[in-house]
């Protein structure tokens, strides 16, 4: 399985991909991201359009994982998860609401679903 792995660090990364493979019980394979010159969560903030873009047109990864933290906005809470209750200071929030907004734009890749 290819999958990619985006966070505000890299030593976060490989301690995720470590949890990943020892819960699905095998090994990952690596998709390259874009070269990303920030990190942080305005780094996240600011690459989350170029790394899902490079990733469906540029790699054969079959999963993204994005690992933030939720320091200093709203804890995600339950009730974001009813219809009209997001709340877009909420890290995980906003990220939903950019990756939905942004895989609507993303064309079809040929030979691929």
């Amino acid at each position: 399985m290819k999958i990619a792995i985006f966070s505000e660090s890299p030593e976060n990364e490989e301690a995720i991909r470590i949890i990943v493979e020892r819960l699905l019980r095998k090994t990952t394979e690596t998709a390259r991201l874009p070269n990303l010159q920030a990190r942080g969560w305005p780094g996240v903030k600011g690459s989350i359009t170029a790394v899902l873009r490079h990733l469906h047109y540029a790699t054969e990864a079959e999963a993204l994982i994005v690992v933030i933290d939720s320091d200093d906005s709203p804890v995600h809470h339950n009730s974001h998860d009813q219809h009209g209750g997001a709340d877009l200071k909420c890290r995980l929030c906003y990220l939903r609401n950019e990756i939905g907004r942004i895989q609507s734009q993303l064309k079809p890749k040929v030979g691929r679903a």
